[in-house]
């Protein structure tokens, strides 16, 4: 169940792009700045110059380690020359090849001048699968923008951070649909029973005191209940939290006596409790007149051992439409900051009342569905912090091979040699090899940057053979090198002492080193 997504930074003027997708729905880019740091995965690199570079050895991009969220792993991947084409073909680990897994993507990039993050989002959901296993923005920022010291994005020397969540979309679980039974078979025999736990009865009804000398009856009706924003066209439904009205017309005639609103029961979403608020005739008290109003508003009991607790949630409200046979939503893509002193947080505009109710628009035909997603971010477990050390205190190795001709193979701590050639077809090459020393293996997912020199010694002068190396270590890799490094003729002729010594010297000039969150 590996799944990647990824990230770049790009040379060119960002602007908003269409992403591909199995639906070809046009996607809707938002950018923003949020103090709330990711919560799923970090990278961190201490050289942004030095990545730049070693990009160029490993298919222009970083892939970090796998990170684990909505039960599928994943990597982040960093382009940071830009990623000229989209055409990634990546084989998918999905365990299951006709499941498909939807993921909304949200980007981050740190800025230390405004102490906030850079985040940047295609609220198109993301469906993947064994076909399509990458996902993810070819233009998050221009190049020159994000490399100039005076914007922030690049700091103390070369620092930098890169964030991700990935927010797996779950079934539908939540929901209630709500009744309006206008014809009652026996409406002088109803009787009244006993509401269910967070179920609410709305009753409409008639009381006269009935005049014994004609018909004028004192009568009265009453109605009583017993017991930053982006819109666009979604075609998965909620996940948190569904409403289904099979009236809506009496829905908004019945909220008159309960504050103009109708409140859900509770719901679960992330560990807490909340509600869905929907005003029909708009919240006159939030300037929401004329519109349809939505709120969330989390339980208050959240905050009774810990009021000082606050919940981190991002907000997004869904209204149904038979006629695109998708949902409308809209969300202001800030984070909402929930608390003992502020437990409601909504749109007091989602849709102007006019528009809802135009038939045309077949948003109300009597039936409406009404919904909500809450994402509450959790907190950041998952990071790595990619250095890359230039000062290495002892960076040059040598080594003296004796009595050279006789040898068949030589193997020292980081060092292959083969006298006549790493693949054997002939004997006319010496094939060099650097690899990581028997204690220094990879752990999974990491990769180890090197860059060194690495050279045959001229005995007679300083004619030496020399070939840079810019390459990644990653996993059991046995080494990088060169199977024609210098041809034995020529090696015979120019590099070998009187006493048939070879020499051979290593000299890093950078070696990455890469420190992990810890595994949970």
């Amino acid at each position: 169940k590996n799944i990647e997504i990824f990230v770049t930074v790009y040379r060119l003027a960002r602007r908003l792009v269409k992403m591909g997708s199995v639906s070809a729905v046009v996607s809707i880019v938002v950018t923003k700045w949020r103090e709330h740091p990711p919560s799923l995965y970090s990278l961190k690199v201490d050289n942004f110059k030095q990545l730049e570079m070693s990009a160029t050895s490993s298919d222009v991009n970083y892939q970090s380690r796998l990170f684990s969220s909505g039960g599928y792993n994943w990597k982040l991947i960093v382009y940071p020359k830009g990623k000229e084409k989209d055409n990634d073909n990546v084989e998918s680990l999905i365990s299951a090849p006709q499941r498909e897994v939807f993921a909304e993507l949200i980007f981050f990039v740190y800025n230390k001048k405004e102490t906030k993050y850079f985040t940047i989002q295609d609220l198109e959901v993301k469906r993947f699968n064994a076909l399509k296993t990458v996902w993810g923005l070819q233009q998050v920022l221009p190049f020159d923008s994000f490399n100039h010291p005076e914007n922030g994005f690049v700091f103390e020397g070369d620092q930098c951070e890169f964030g991700v969540d990935v927010i797996v979309v779950p079934p539908l679980t939540n929901w209630e649909i709500l009744f309006f039974n206008e014809k009652l078979q026996n409406p002088s025999s109803l009787g009244l029973d006993t509401p269910k736990a967070d179920e609410k009865v709305l009753a409409q009804a008639n009381f006269r005191v009935l005049d014994p000398l004609g018909s004028n009856h004192f009568e009265l009706k009453r109605s009583e209940v017993i017991s930053t924003i982006v819109k666009k066209w979604r075609e998965h439904p909620p996940s948190s939290y569904c409403l289904k009205v099979d009236n809506f017309k009496q829905l908004e005639n019945f909220t008159t006596s309960s504050d103009d609103k109708y409140e859900s029961r509770l719901f679960s979403s992330c560990g807490y409790n909340w509600k869905l608020i929907v005003y029909p005739k708009g919240n006159k008290k939030d300037n929401g007149k004329g519109f349809i109003s939505m709120y969330v508003e989390i339980d208050s009991k959240s905050f009774i051992s810990e009021p000082q607790c606050e919940v981190f949630a991002e907000l997004i409200f869904f209204v149904y439409n038979k006629k695109e046979n998708k949902y409308f939503t809209i969300q202001d893509v800030e984070v909402k900051r929930f608390n003992a002193l502020k437990t409601m947080w909504g749109l007091r505009q989602v849709l102007s009342f006019d528009s809802f109710n135009n038939p045309e628009n077949v948003m109300s035909l009597r039936k409406i569905n009404f919904g909500v997603d809450v994402v509450v971010p959790s907190p950041l477990t998952s990071w790595e912090i990619l250095s890359f050390n230039k000062k290495l205190q002892k960076p040059k190795f040598s080594w003296t091979v004796k009595k050279f001709s006789q040898l068949k193979e030589h193997e020292y701590t980081v060092l292959k040699l083969y006298p006549k050639g790493y693949s054997r077809e002939d004997d006319k090459w010496l094939s060099v090899f650097l690899h990581l020393a028997d204690n220094g293996t990879a752990k999974a997912d990491e990769k180890i940057f090197v860059q060194a020199n690495l050279r045959v010694l001229d005995p007679h002068g300083s004619n030496h053979k020399a070939y840079q190396m810019n390459t990644w270590q990653i996993g059991k890799n046995l080494g990088w090198g060169w199977d024609e490094f210098l041809s034995l003729e020529e090696l015979r002729k120019a590099y070998l002492d009187k006493e048939d010594a070879l020499n051979v010297e290593a000299e890093f000039e950078v070696v990455s080193a890469t420190k992990y969150s810890p595994i949970i």
